[in-house]
């Protein structure tokens, strides 16, 4: 990062800040396949042992829009280190947790700490650099994003199988205490006001919130709207975001400042980020899954296949602050947008007898398109909001994108399930005695009508075939999905200066 910023430690405080982001984003997916694991040693039920992630999400969603309320009342720097000592304490608790009970409540203390990292990075680094380098930083900082969620998986299955579920908590702590150093040593704090609590407010966020994701996490596995229970969750969250959003344009001092959003780029990049993060996280969460349950392929190497989306996202984020000088960043959020649907239109195509370019292909061009798109379009979020709405914007910025990719895995799971009981009862109909095609099909495996393990092999297929069509159809609709970004990009307005990026100064 080139030197336009009258502090001298810059680069130091983008590294303690994208460092404690990284650590929390990480989180978010590292835990995800230790579940089974976790399971077994906690004796608990695979339903039961989902609740370690729902409850994070769940606390991290209800105080992420509290970055900015939180930050005025502290200051970022305090509220920083607070934020990361609560999450290394809780990710001890985790990893030393013996119940069920134990490690839901540590996960929720774990989530309501950790939530307002990225934010409170993402905001210093806004104030921190000027110019063309704050393009640098914003790179460097979604590199860590981005990247946090694709390696989380990765890295959790190898310290899961070499040294134990519980150090996938434990390996936080160092982390944090390298973080707590750096920000004492480096960060400057911010200036303070000693505002009135809005706990009406505070109430209102956590019943709306709250019940948001708790109605995203729980939705497929209840069956929707076909569920008496998720009928009055959606009937009581209504009334809470309908209180809260009153409640907030009314209040003098409120919990979260509405005003933010008279800001068309801020509204439409929050929307578009909610968008394509949820297009990004609900698709790719079912990959390793699908190359693990019906590709056959060990978690590992399902990891590895996968390396590649990360890898081109890396090489385009180091090139986004060159490509800003050359075009309207707008341009770069509609490459993505294409890009991203080019590659789910290679995805949709896939069957079970796919090679492994056949699968990295699609990912990679995906992986390009995640790298072309978050830097452009979290610079042009931020250049006409006055400075003092940093540290808030921040917050409701990363909530969108956190809520965006629980609507997208919960959306695809969706998916899944309707779409591969739909075609496993299509191709049913086709399984007669007198059927052309299953009599093809006896023949090719060696079978006959009265073979009794043709029809246990057929049930197999079919579930394999069935899936394999939904997983299609997922990515035909989050290709489509993304495709649909392109207007939205085109309605924000252009950068009023290329290749830099500032925030206005009320």
């Amino acid at each position: 990062m080139d030197n336009q910023n009258s502090n001298p430690y810059a680069l130091w405080i983008a590294v303690t800040v994208v460092l404690l982001a990284v650590v929390e984003v990480l989180d978010i997916t590292i835990v995800s396949v230790a579940l089974k694991t976790m399971q077994g040693a906690l004796s608990t039920s695979p339903n039961d042992i989902t609740w370690t992630i729902t409850v994070y999400g769940v606390s991290a969603a209800i105080c992420m829009p509290l970055t900015g309320f939180l930050s005025k009342r502290f200051g970022r720097k305090k509220l920083l280190i607070i934020s990361t000592v609560g999450f290394g304490l809780a990710s001890l608790l985790c990893g030393l947790s013996h119940s069920l009970f134990q490690i839901i409540l540590f996960r929720g203390l774990q989530g309501a700490a950790g939530a307002l990292l990225p934010s409170l990075a993402q905001a210093t680094l806004l104030d921190t650099f000027k110019g063309a380098s704050r393009n640098k930083a914003m790179a460097f900082f979604g590199m860590g994003m981005m990247l946090g969620p694709i390696m989380g998986p990765l890295l959790g299955g190898y310290i899961t199988e070499n040294i134990g579920w519980r150090w996938i908590f434990f390996i936080n702590l160092p982390l944090c205490v390298l973080g707590i150093m750096m920000a004492r040593a480096f960060l400057t704090e911010t200036l303070t006001e000693a505002t009135k609590i809005d706990w009406l407010g505070l109430g209102l966020l956590a019943w709306a919130v709250g019940l948001l994701q708790l109605i995203v996490d729980k939705g497929n596995t209840l069956g929707w709207l076909s569920s008496p229970e998720i009928q009055w969750l959606i009937v009581i969250d209504g009334l809470g975001w309908l209180g809260f959003i009153s409640w907030g344009i009314s209040c003098a001092y409120p919990i979260v400042n509405f005003k933010i959003f008279k800001d068309k780029n801020f509204t439409l990049a929050c929307l578009i980020m909610l968008i394509y993060y949820g297009v990004m996280l609900g698709s790719y969460a079912w990959t390793p899954l699908w190359l693990e349950i019906f590709m056959g392929y060990p978690a590992s190497l399902a990891g590895l296949m996968l390396a590649p989306r990360g890898l081109a996202c890396l090489s385009v984020m180091m090139l986004t602050p060159l490509l800003l000088k050359y075009g309207d960043a707008r341009l770069w959020v509609m490459v993505a947008s294409m890009l991203y649907g080019v590659g789910a239109y290679f995805l949709m195509h896939l069957n079970l007898q796919a090679d492994e370019w056949n699968i990295m292909l699609p990912n990679i061009i995906q992986g390009f398109a995640t790298g072309f798109f978050f830097v452009p379009l979290t610079l042009m979020a931020y250049q006409s909001l006055p400075a003092q709405y940093l540290s808030e914007a921040s917050g409701i910025y990363n909530f969108s994108r956190n809520l965006g990719g629980s609507l997208g895995v919960a959306l695809f799971s969706t998916v899944m399930s309707h779409m591969s009981q739909v075609s496993w009862h299509d191709m049913s109909l086709w399984i007669a005695p007198n059927h052309i095609a299953f009599q093809h099909w006896l023949q090719v495996q060696s079978f006959t009508v009265h073979t009794p393990e043709a029809y246990a092999q057929l049930g197999q297929t079919l579930v394999s075939q069935s899936n394999m069509i939904a997983l299609n159809d997922g990515n035909m609709l989050f290709g489509l999905l993304a495709l649909l970004l392109i207007p939205l990009v085109s309605l924000m307005d252009r950068a009023k200066t290329q290749g830099s990026f500032n925030i206005v100064e009320a």
